[in-house]
């Protein structure tokens, strides 16, 4: 499936179950790079605006970069409000953006959809000399129950290409070094949980591209492992995604 597509008919759960993203990165952005308040920043492959949404509460004055019409009419609807907010409907790698316009980039829980070689070459254009780039994931850590360690079973069990994507996150840690090369780039952990009842659970599984969706013959019996799963794992009839938020970061340009 082409990646710009790969999301559309999962909207709606995407809007209402995807994690956000903790506040300790917020500290982090202004305290490590000089970021002013009122910074001119990119949220590339910025989806339905979970990304997005962080950084104008935090002040920033964002484009946010998205292909896909109905991510972007999610992130219009749920944003609109927010007066710093410009909508651009290009990919990352051609954004149409002016030569040297931002203070930094950030790209989060999308970096991997993207052809590294053409959004380095974009990116280094529209960034100010030496702003930074900051890639970021909210990546569930298996070992942290016995729950998500059961979930990652089922995504391995019933996932349509689970395997497949897993295998291209597992191979980032070469992409992202060659990505800012020759300059480093740092790693930047935090923490980050959500807790669901079992429809939550259930909105969360449909929320991925690779999971199967009603009227798949992997639908009904990948709903009835997931209710075992929650069934044998859930306290007070909640379960957590126990996250390790992860931030690469560096510059592209001096």
């Amino acid at each position: 499936m082409n990646p710009l597509d790969r999301f559309s008919d999962r909207v709606e759960n995407y809007v209402r179950f995807r994690p956000s993203y903790p506040d300790a990165l917020f500290d982090f952005f202004t305290s490590e790079y000089p970021l002013a308040r009122d910074a001119v920043v990119a949220d590339m492959g910025a989806g339905t605006g979970i990304f997005s949404r962080k950084l104008l509460e935090h002040g920033f004055q964002v484009k946010a970069v998205e292909p896909n019409v109905q991510m972007r009419l999610a992130a219009k609807e749920s944003l609109s409000h927010f007066r710093k907010l410009e909508l651009v409907p290009q990919p990352a790698e051609e954004t149409s953006l002016p030569d040297a316009s931002l203070d930094a980039i950030f790209a989060a829980q999308a970096f991997h959809w993207f052809d590294p070689e053409r959004a380095r070459t974009e990116w280094t254009r529209i960034l100010k000399p030496g702003a930074p780039v900051f890639l970021i994931w909210n990546d569930r850590d298996e070992s942290a129950s016995p729950f998500l360690a059961g979930y990652e079973k089922l995504l391995q069990d019933f996932g349509t290409d689970y395997c497949e994507v897993r295998s291209q996150n597992t191979e980032q840690s070469d992409i992202i070094q060659k990505f800012f090369a020759p300059q480093p780039s740092k790693l930047f952990t935090a923490t980050n949980v959500q807790t669901f009842d079992f429809e939550g659970l259930k909105g969360r599984l449909l929320s991925s591209s690779y999971a199967p969706q009603p009227g798949s013959p992997a639908y009904e019996p990948m709903m009835r492992e997931l209710k075992r799963l929650f069934t044998q794992t859930s306290s007070a009839n909640q379960v957590a995604f126990q996250y390790l938020t992860r931030v690469h970061h560096g510059r592209l340009n001096s």
